[in-house]
């Protein structure tokens, strides 16, 4: 006797995949994001370590807060960065639970949705931001600006970082 043999394919019904969202800008998880790309980015990595990231509050290290004026209830972000080796690594980027005192933060920055965006999309630069107060910073104003170029390349990584414009929620 011959049987004749049936394969059964299960059907499976296809749906297209969709990319999750985009975190909010200067939210957690886009602080997270943030902390990556500035890891690949030669400007803020290497040609930072050699002068701006050896300070006298925290020897080889910063400690950077950011958030959005115009979403008040959300908290601030905080980046940290540390010389590895050769490198101004940032070593963490996520809600402010290390450094609650600005004597532990070396910068504050702050502004509304639309000036951040502004300037990671390069509509001007740190200092036209720092000096008509589109760009609110606490800390040393004149180490940023001795640092411009590297201060320019950490704006324009606002723009790099997909992200999306409601206020984070933590």
């Amino acid at each position: 006797m011959h049987m004749k043999l049936r394969l059964l394919i299960p059907l499976f019904v296809f749906s297209p995949t969709y990319a999750a969202e985009p975190p909010s800008l200067l939210g957690s998880q886009w602080a997270k994001q943030a902390c990556i790309a500035w890891n690949k980015d030669e400007q803020l990595t290497y040609e930072l370590a050699d002068t701006w990231i050896e300070n006298r509050k925290n020897p080889n290290s910063k400690v950077l807060q950011l958030y959005r004026d115009d979403c008040p209830d959300s908290p601030h972000i905080e980046l940290q960065l540390k010389l590895q080796d050769i490198q101004a690594l940032c070593i963490y980027g996520g809600k402010d639970v290390h450094n609650t005192q600005l004597n532990d933060v070396d910068f504050v920055l702050h502004t509304s949705t639309a000036k951040w965006q502004e300037m990671g999309n390069s509509e001007y630069g740190p200092a036209q931001a720092l000096l008509y107060d589109r760009l609110h910073l606490e800390g040393s104003k004149q180490e940023a600006l001795d640092h411009l170029t590297s201060f320019e390349s950490f704006l324009l990584l606002i723009g790099k970082v997909p992200s999306i414009t409601s206020c984070p929620k933590y």
